[in-house]
């Protein structure tokens, strides 16, 4: 086996250079009518004319239906922006429609001033007045040619002429249309940009909300300009600050529901019943008792569960806290599940030792919060959030608590969204179970918090690597990959161990999948002192498998780990796994000569690449959820000193025109996780060198919204190299690394192993 190298040198920063030209119509919506922009007017006007809506919430609400998934480049700018506000900041949400065939596209919510409203109505009619005069029934690209015509600087450069028309013609009649634009009190871009802002527009309306559940519910409402609790007393709604949480979320009883339905149903963004059913699987006895020796210095992992029986053999592995109250009836299954979950965390392959992982034991601090199936969900949330707040020295937490309604596709369930922010302040993971399909039907999507999008979410697998037959199915909010792996959690005819109060027992369920994940995660963390980035990227690294044709990812994830740590944290001889733990500070971030050998001048190697990252997430964005994008490029320099990326990534390219959902589908833009890999064949040839630049990564960061990371955002990339003439090159690897001044540093595990070992010793002072 070959150790992991981290790999230390210079990134080239650089902030984007390339510049915006003149708007341009898209071929799916080539023009844009005079008839339409009418309607587009007349829509908003009748939104802005609703004064008394308007003023109950201090703005108007605007949802803007695009004809397609629409880039961040490609909404609305020149609508609902005024002075320094621009409008991307006044969204407060997203989700995505259905067009009659099935085919998505976006609807984006904006919450708008009342003067900003008024100026947006008064361009509008400007460009509706403008196309009036010069009698033009469509605009199209052939008159934003016109428009935006230049005489090229340099002698012999191309001209940029509308077709059919020579130049002179070009220049008469943008002479006209300069002279009406000045009359109208119109810009070039203000007009161009509406118009082709416009074509992407289906229409304009008010938020609709559908009904989906009874009872005491969750609510999110917009984000206004009025403060919560005192626009729910205007609505004869009276909601106590302690069951607000972020400004917008809040729980509302049964009634307060429906007088917000009845008063203001435009307000409600999303909504779900305040209780989470929970499942907790049932386990059967074995009369079997098993010991364990007494704790020493080994790594705290945390669990958030059912109650821990404190009669339990690994009873001094644990730290238990009783989160609930004490007349509060406890289910024996609650107590079970907690007790199962956290004795495979500290002592799992004591008693399914065909899963000896190699991580060790571990202690746990158990927090009981779920003492039945009827959990709610806003009670859990403070609950959670607390909990970790207390703890902040706990780097690693097991969740297999999940709901049996499944998620909703176009926006996060709130336990999910808590999650996702406390990892990004915290610097903490949580490993999630995927949740289980009862009735086993193969195709019910995940439940909460299976849906948060910087944990690892684990499914299950039977041994034989195919799913479960209770798993759930990703993916959530419509396009993140969920599970992120799965693993083994038992099955017909093949259950796993636990134990209980009782002893030793047999058991089955996605909840006791993620416990052995956790493990790995944990090691990673506390015992090699990897990132959790790095420790996320080697684990989905190590479920890929390199021949594998076809992967069920909507139920497996990337795949199923391996079970010993080793396989995980140091690669096969014929491979050179190596790793970068870095901070994305502005656009580009850049890396060359990476050192990868050479034989017979050529490059003997297959490739993979993980990037991870945990970026501040935005429920109120809906699906458009993940606030920064990261796109890696990684493969050789070519004679251009372009990236030939591994996955034929051209995206920023010069002449690249992957669209929006191309981007999401097969480069998994604004996903938090990308993967890329060249799968093996017998066909795989050697690659050609193209000079002496040789690898490179590239990472490229674009922010959806208008705020900024001041300190950058971490990510880890984790970098394999499959020999494809089973060669062991590592030494050939180092060296390389030392000639061209990359710091290599290899991940010494036996070593780690050695003083883990030592520091839990306990010392004779006699």
């Amino acid at each position: 086996m070959n150790r992991i190298v981290q790999l230390k040198g210079k990134f080239l920063y650089k902030s984007n250079t390339s510049s915006i030209g003149y708007p341009a119509f898209n071929s799916s919506n080539p023009h844009i009518t005079l008839d339409d922009l009418k309607r587009r007017y007349h829509e908003l006007s009748v939104l802005a004319a609703d004064k008394e809506r308007n003023h109950k919430i201090g703005g108007i609400l605007v949802s803007v239906h695009y004809t397609r998934v629409i880039p961040k480049s490609r909404r609305v700018s020149y609508f609902f922006s005024g002075g320094k506000t621009s409008a991307n900041a006044t969204i407060v949400g997203a989700k995505f429609g259905r067009t009659k065939g099935g085919f998505p596209y976006h609807i984006i919510t904006h919450f708008v001033s009342l003067k900003v409203m008024k100026e947006t109505l008064r361009k509008l009619d400007a460009c509706i007045q403008f196309m009036g005069n010069m009698g033009l029934e469509l605009a199209d690209n052939n008159f934003l040619k016109v428009l935006y015509f230049k005489q090229p600087k340099k002698e012999g450069k191309a001209k940029n002429l509308p077709e059919g028309m020579s130049e002179s013609e070009v220049s008469k009649l943008q002479k006209k249309y300069l002279s009406c634009m000045n009359k109208l009190n119109i810009t070039k871009s203000l007009l161009g940009g509406m118009l082709e802002e416009s074509s992407e527009v289906a229409f304009f309306a008010e938020p609709r909300y559908v009904k989906e559940t009874e009872g005491s519910q969750i609510v999110t409402i917009y984000r206004t300009g009025k403060d919560t609790v005192l626009l729910m007393k205007e609505l004869g709604i009276d909601v106590p600050q302690e069951r607000i949480i972020d400004g917008t979320t809040m729980l509302l009883y049964p009634e307060q529901v429906k007088a917000l339905e009845e008063n203001a149903p435009y307000l409600i963004s999303m909504s779900l019943p305040d209780f989470s059913q929970i499942k907790f699987e049932k386990s059967s006895s074995i009369p079997k008792q098993i010991s364990i020796p007494k704790p020493g210095n080994e790594p705290v992992v945390g669990v958030i569960d059912g109650p821990f029986d404190e009669s339990a053999y690994c009873h001094d592995w644990v730290s238990y806290e009783k989160w609930f109250g004490e007349d509060e009836k406890q289910d024996q299954a609650a107590i079970d599940h907690g007790t199962e979950v956290t004795s495979l965390i500290v002592d799992g392959p004591a008693f399914n030792s065909e899963y000896n992982d190699g991580c060790g034991r571990f202690r746990v601090r158990h927090f009981g919060v779920a003492p039945g199936e009827k959990v709610l969900s806003f009670t859990l949330l403070r609950k959670i959030k607390r909990i970790v707040e207390k703890n902040p020295e706990i780097k690693v937490w097991n969740l297999s608590l999940g709901s049996e309604l499944p998620v909703n596709s176009n926006y996060i369930s709130p336990v999910a969204a808590l999650l996702d922010k406390l990892e990004s302040e915290y610097d903490i993971i949580f490993v999630v179970a995927g949740t289980n399909d009862r009735n086993r039907t193969g195709r019910l999507p995940m439940g909460d918090p299976a849906d948060s999008i910087n944990s690892i979410v684990v499914n299950s697998v039977r041994r034989n690597g195919e799913p479960a037959s209770y798993a759930r199915r990703g993916p959530v909010l419509s396009f993140f990959r969920k599970p992120d792996v799965s693993y083994f959690g038992g099955d017909t005819n093949e259950l796993l161990h636990g134990c209980t109060g009782l002893g030793e027992v047999w058991m089955a369920g996605t909840s006791f999948a993620a416990p052995w994940i956790t493990r790995k995660v944990a090691y990673m963390i506390y015992n090699l002192h990897l990132p959790r980035e790095v420790a996320k990227a080697l684990l989905i690294d190590s479920a890929s498998k390199w021949n594998e044709k076809e992967l069920d990812m909507e139920a497996k994830g990337f795949g199923v780990p391996p079970i010993s740590i080793r396989d995980i944290v140091e690669s096969a001889n014929d491979e050179i796994k190596f790793f970068f733990y870095e901070t994305a500070k502005s656009y580009d971030s850049l890396a060359e000569k990476i050192p990868v050998p050479v034989y017979n001048d050529k490059y003997p190697y297959i490739a993979k690449a993980t990037l991870c990252y945990f970026p501040v997430c935005n429920r109120d964005q809906g699906v458009d959820y993940t606030n920064t994008e990261l796109d890696i490029h990684f493969g050789r320099f070519d004679q251009k000193l372009r990236i030939k990326s591994v996955n034929e990534n051209a995206q920023a390219e010069e002449g690249d025109y992957t669209n929006e959902e191309e981007a999401r589908k097969l480069f998994r833009k604004w996903d938090n996780v990308k993967h890329i890999i060249e799968r093996y064949n017998s066909g795989k040839r050697p690659k050609k060198v193209y000079g002496p630049n040789g690898w490179g990564l590239d990472i490229k960061l674009k922010e959806r919204l208008d705020t900024r990371y001041p300190d950058g955002l971490r990510y880890g990339v984790v970098v394999t190299l499959k020999a494809l003439d089973k060669k062991n090159r590592f030494n050939e690897f180092l060296e390389l690394c030392r000639q061209n001044y990359w710091v290599a540093i290899p991940l010494d595990v036996q070593q780690q192993i050695d003083v883990q070992q030592k520091a839990e010793e306990t010392i004779d002072w006699d």
